[in-house]
């Protein structure tokens, strides 16, 4: 080759692909200061609907998704209430009513 070593023409391909990979994960992030958009802790202040009623559990329908989830107010529950999720522990939620 005449000119450039390939050395030097490694180094700047190399350079390319750590700065092209670390400005694709900083523009792909959810944006600085607000919630993520996905996991356990999107979840938390959104309504689900009661869909099954147990002796001490609940099945509601969130997300067209059915999780087991238990009730932390007090009284009864029916099926077709709406419900909001106040926690996450696996995959089971914490509900109460609105």
């Amino acid at each position: 080759m005449s000119g450039v070593p390939v050395i030097f023409v490694l180094a700047i391909a190399l350079l390319c692909l750590f700065v092209g990979g670390w400005l694709g994960r900083l523009l792909t992030r959810y944006p600085w200061g607000q919630k993520p958009f996905t996991g356990k802790e999107n979840m938390i202040g959104k309504v689900a609907r009661v869909v099954e009623v147990h002796d001490n559990s609940l099945a509601v329908r969130y997300n067209n998704l059915t999780w087991s989830a238990e009730f932390a107010g007090e009284g009864t529950i029916e099926v077709g209430e709406s419900v909001t999720i106040s926690g996450v522990s696996g995959n089971r939620l914490t509900v109460q009513k609105p």
